[in-house]
This record gives C-alpha cells, sequence and structure tokens, in this order.
C-alpha cells in the first residue's frame, strides 16, 4: 500500500476543485490563509473559482488543475475544495 508522506512546514499544496464548486469563493481565501498561518505554501489552481452549471469549471478545465498539480514537482500535496462525482473519463492523465 502507498501512503503519503507527512507534510512539514514549507510544504507546498495544491487546492484544486474536481468536482463541485466552493459555494463561497471567500471558503478559498480563509483556506489558503489558514494553510499559510500553518507554514505551507499554497498553490490554488487556476479554475478552481469557476462555475459551469452544477460543476467547478468544464471537465477540460478540471482535469487540466489536477494533472498540473501531479505533473508539478513543487507540490506535495494536492487538496480537493469538496467531494462530489468527478466525470472526465477523455481527460484522466495516464502513466503518473
Amino acid at each position: 500500500m502507498m501512503k503519503a508522506k507527512h507534510l512539514e512546514k514549507g510544504n507546498t499544496i495544491g487546492v484544486v476543485s474536481p468536482a463541485s464548486p466552493s459555494e463561497n469563493r471567500s471558503e478559498i481565501v480563509r483556506a489558503k490563509e489558514y494553510l499559510e498561518n500553518l507554514g505551507y505554501k499554497v498553490v490554488i489552481g487556476r479554475n478552481v473559482n469557476k462555475t459551469k452549471g452544477f460543476t467547478a469549471a468544464s471537465e477540460q478545465e478540471r482535469a487540466d488543475d489536477i494533472n498540473e498539480m501531479f505533473e508539478r514537482e513543487d507540490i506535495d500535496a494536492i487538496f480537493a475544495t469538496q467531494g462530489g462525482l468527478w466525470i472526465c473519463p477523455d481527460h484522466r492523465q495516464t502513466g503518473l
């Protein structure tokens, strides 16, 4: 079984919205400030605050955000803003 590494101060957390958007954009700002106050660096996905229907951004934009976070070597953890159903079968990154 693969386990995530323990996060340490100075590590970088990527934040994405792979399903539903946050109800209030201010939640993202407050969460970022909170994590930074704990000593982490925070990178917000480019499409976190977009909305398309009941999802956060288009399928392609949501897939781009999460794939970018997995590809970036400076990202130590990825946090999702909310749970929900993520239907992007044509946009999944393979070989990670």
